[in-house]
């Protein structure tokens, strides 16, 4: 799993640097940064309230299949998709009650990356609107 908090950081650490270049003068670039600050944000979100398959919740939790369909079906995880497609929406990964599901901070998978790229490719986008 991901560390959300290194996520997290990121519109923060925009803020930040928006306040340092609007001190500066530099308006239009910490208007930029703050635009960009609030993309990462949106990203985020809609990355946590995927739907993945059992198979895809179980992967990205470090648990067996079997595992993540007893915690599906013990309603430990809510279904968000149908009695017979269940989904689980990736914040019940990440949420207070995910269980053991192990967290690995300094090693993000590849769907981390993505969504890193994401993010970046975002302040790109929003730097190349002036």
């Amino acid at each position: 799993m991901i560390d959300l908090t290194l996520l997290r950081a990121l519109p923060l650490e925009f803020r930040e640097e928006a306040e340092v270049l609007r001190r500066w003068g530099l308006v239009e670039a910490a208007e930029a940064a703050e635009r960009a600050a609030s993309r990462i944000e949106e990203r985020i979100q809609q990355w946590l309230e995927e739907e993945l398959t059992v198979a895809e919740a179980a992967s990205e939790a470090g648990l067996s299949t079997s595992a993540a369909e007893k915690r599906l079906a013990s309603g430990r995880w809510p279904n968000a998709g149908r009695r017979y497609r269940p989904r689980v929406r990736r914040r019940t990964l990440y949420g207070p009650s995910s269980g053991d599901a192990r967290t690995e901070s300094r090693d993000p998978s590849t769907e981390a990356e993505a969504l890193i790229d994401d993010v970046l490719s975002a302040y790109d986008d929003t730097t190349c609107d002036r």
